[in-house]
């Protein structure tokens, strides 16, 4: 029968992708291989005929741009209203009235638990109460006590201390205490239950003090402060021991304090040493913090101290004297690791004096590994002076040149405005080269300061790419290319296989070409992304379209991204929410401009 005749080349085309799906190489997607070009073009194939059996139809052509309710409306439809606390902040009166019932009816206590954590901030004294009737059938004491919490400032003055009593009480009962729920509550407790709070969080016998002890040490008694700062004299780890005395310190009173600053400079490994010094000194008076300072310095630079004084480098950097900027420098270079010296110079470069700074350059000459030495002349570019900055950029552009790409757009950005036109070319043929296979944006980065030719070399280079490579990189290079590159890279676009990814590539590419081309483009890609057959995939590709195209087009596909959202199956509902929050800062640019495109 000639109608089946569909059915039997999709059953063909299902089986050859099956078969093919046994090779091994059709699992290293980072290397070109027959086996991987055929069985994508197989996949290709399995698409167009389920498209021709069983075609997906378009959406409505000009639809409605959809608003924060229609968007809200879909999250509170999905199993666990998944997606609900990242809109919280943006709802009006109604919404959160809408949201506080969906919360109260909900079965899941746990999500119930975290609607009503998100949406309390928002909440009406009335409101907060009638979301205390349901605390009885919250049965975890965990939840119980987050909830109460996140309710106590929305309550009525008069119900606060009663509820803050009950949280505390579910608090109790856990085995271990939720440090940053009791560190919220404590300034609703009055001050017998805040005397509780040290029992709750204090280390059982043989165990080690936790963080928590020390973020609620400011509501303990005295007394209670001297043996929470005793536990933590007492911690055998010394690199712990110097993180608890920098947060317990603000919590100490003078006498207290100079106990922790004492225990801080008795430890015995340098580096551990200078990051407790660091941070205790934090805590100290102007007349006191010098000295500190200048011991968590020399700790720094003694032998050994390098290999963990990084720890206490970005704290000293911000307390440092001017005086005091030599022995920073020299605690800097004596980091070992070459990589995070380079990074602790660049946090230091910006407190450097003119005269120190060639000391910061010699150093970051000095580094030998390429990429590290990079990050740290182009750190000091900004801050010196025309002769040293020339040093600093030949010194980058030379180590970048010798280990090209991984990350190297931050350093070559920074560079650009002051290259020379070798230097630039230096980088122009190692990013050509690098950047043969696969993109790591160098490219893109350096191609707004390139010639006609040679943008015109490097998109053929990209065309050459992963489709999903050429998608990525067209978004980064549409921009800086000329009208007729552009219909190039256009029509390259449209000859990718894969809808989604050709839907990518085309709408990379829209926004920047004439309007009745663009027109016609972004109708193109958004029919495509129409063609996607899962619902989840077709919204979160909708998604992505969004934040490319321009504004009649973006309405579009946002309207179509929520549509795609309503008819997902529940068990995508993580993978909807974070489409329809991601369509949020897209709503308002959707709304404002509703002017015909023309052309």
């Amino acid at each position: 029968m000639p109608e089946l005749d569909p059915f039997r080349r999709l059953v063909a085309s299902a089986g050859r992708v099956c078969r093919l799906a046994d090779d091994p190489d059709v699992f290293d997607e980072h290397h070109d291989s027959e086996a991987l070009r055929a069985f994508r073009a197989a996949l290709a194939d399995l698409d167009a005929l389920l498209r021709e059996v069983d075609p997906a139809p378009l959406p409505a052509a000009d639809p409605p741009p959809p608003t924060l309710a229609d968007l809200l409306g879909v999250l509170l439809r999905l199993p666990g209203a998944q997606g609900v606390e990242e809109l919280a902040g943006r709802l009006d009166d109604e919404q959160v009235e809408q949201v506080l019932r969906h919360a109260l009816a909900m079965p899941d206590t746990a999500r119930q638990a975290d609607l009503l954590v998100a949406v309390a901030p928002r909440l009406t004294d009335t409101q907060a109460e009638r979301a205390l009737t349901v605390l009885p059938a919250i049965g975890r004491a965990g939840e119980q006590a987050r909830t109460l919490t996140a309710l106590l400032p929305r309550l009525p003055e008069a119900r606060r201390p009663a509820a803050a009593r009950v949280a505390l009480a579910a608090a109790r009962r856990l085995p271990t205490a939720l440090g940053h729920t009791l560190v919220q509550l404590a300034p609703w407790l009055d001050a017998a239950a805040q005397a509780e709070l040290y029992d709750l969080v204090a280390p059982a016998p043989g165990q080690r003090p936790g963080h928590e002890l020390c973020a609620l040490a400011g509501w303990f008694r005295p007394e209670q402060r001297g043996a929470a700062l005793a536990l933590i004299v007492g911690v055998g780890d010394e690199n712990l021991r110097a993180v608890l005395l920098g947060a317990v310190a603000p919590h100490l009173d003078e006498a207290q304090l100079a106990v922790a600053v004492g225990a801080a400079a008795g430890i015995a490994e340098p580096g551990f040493r200078a990051r407790a010094l660091a941070g205790t000194a934090r805590s100290l008076p102007a007349s006191r913090r010098r000295a500190a300072v200048s011991a968590a310095l020399t700790a720094a630079r003694e032998p050994g101290g390098g290999r963990h004084s990084y720890l206490a480098l970005p704290d000293l950097v911000e307390m440092i004297e001017p005086d005091q900027f030599d022995d920073a420098l020299a605690a800097v270079l004596c980091v070992p690791d070459e990589h995070t010296r380079a990074h602790v110079l660049g946090l230091l470069a910006v407190r450097l004096t003119a005269a120190q700074l060639p000391a910061a350059l010699a150093g970051a000459e000095a580094i030998v590994e390429p990429r590290a030495r990079a990050v740290a002349s182009t750190a000091l570019v900004r801050y010196l002076t025309e002769e040293l900055r020339e040093k600093a950029v030949a010194t980058a552009v030379h180590a970048l040149a010798a280990r090209p790409g991984g990350g190297w757009s931050a350093q070559l950005q920074v560079l650009l405005p002051h290259l020379s036109a070798r230097q630039l070319d230096e980088l122009w043929e190692a990013a050509l080269h690098e950047e043969r296979d696969h993109p790591q944006h160098g490219l893109s980065t350096l191609l707004p300061r390139v010639d006609p030719t040679r943008r015109a070399a490097a998109l053929e280079t990209i065309l050459g790419y992963e489709p999903a490579h050429v998608a990525e990189t067209l978004a980064e290079v549409a921009p800086f290319l000329d009208p007729a590159l552009r219909l190039r890279a256009l029509r390259a676009a449209r000859e990718i296989v894969d809808p989604g990814t050709r839907a990518r590539a085309i709408a990379a590419v829209a926004r920047h070409l004439p309007p009745g081309k663009a027109a016609e483009a972004g109708r193109t890609a958004l029919a495509g992304a129409a063609q996607l057959r899962d619902p989840a995939a077709r919204a979160e590709l909708l998604a992505e379209l969004a934040a490319l195209l321009d504004a009649e087009d973006r309405r579009t596909a946002l309207a179509w991204a929520v549509a795609a959202a309503r008819d997902a199956e529940p068990e995508d509902a993580w993978q909807v929410a974070r489409t329809l929050v991601r369509l949020v800062p897209l709503l308002g640019e959707a709304t404002a401009d509703r002017t015909p495109r023309t052309g």
